[in-house]
């Protein structure tokens, strides 16, 4: 995993994240129109701003969360761009 751009703050997570989406689908994407939907899910949901779910190795290795517990964690970046542990049961 990439580490988070210089000067990048960590309240600018869901842009990395964004990034990261978007380059995925368009690495596999053009494979099959069906991918390319699956795969614009969590692109759209993170530029609309919705809270979004993911794990914490899924973070930017330089990002303090990062090694703050078990990589498999579910954690939230929520509308608000905070990043919190997920509820159970989500």
């Amino acid at each position: 995993m990439a580490r988070m751009p210089r000067g990048v703050s960590s309240g600018r997570l869901r842009e990395y994240l964004v990034q990261q989406a978007t380059d995925f689908r368009d690495s596999y994407g053009h494979l099959d129109p069906q991918v390319h939907a699956e795969l614009s899910k969590p692109v759209d949901a993170l530029r609309s701003g919705e809270a979004f779910h993911l794990h914490r190795h899924s973070l930017p290795d330089d990002h303090p969360a990062r090694a703050a517990g078990h990589p498999a964690d579910d954690l939230v970046l929520g509308a608000d761009d905070v990043l919190r542990p997920a509820e159970s049961g989500q």
